[in-house]
């Protein structure tokens, strides 16, 4: 495919940059942000896995592209 998948995306290189990632969601409110930063630093261990190169987030799956075609 010509482009990367909307699901792409850069494994964190710091706990700091992986827990900012964490916090970037749609769904967050502004004023949860702080309750939840404690929240992910808590559970740190349980949300990433540390990996050479950084730290790869356990809650995203492997995801593929299919591209599917037929003639009429």
């Amino acid at each position: 495919m010509p482009e990367a998948p909307w699901w792409a995306f850069e494994i964190p290189q710091s706990r700091e940059r992986a827990i900012e990632m964490a916090l970037e969601s749609r769904w967050l409110k502004d004023e949860d942000q702080t309750k939840v930063a404690g929240i992910v630093e808590a559970h740190f261990q349980q949300l990433f896995e540390e990996k050479s190169g950084g730290f790869r987030p356990l809650w995203i799956t492997d995801c593929r592209e299919l591209l599917v075609t037929w003639e009429t």
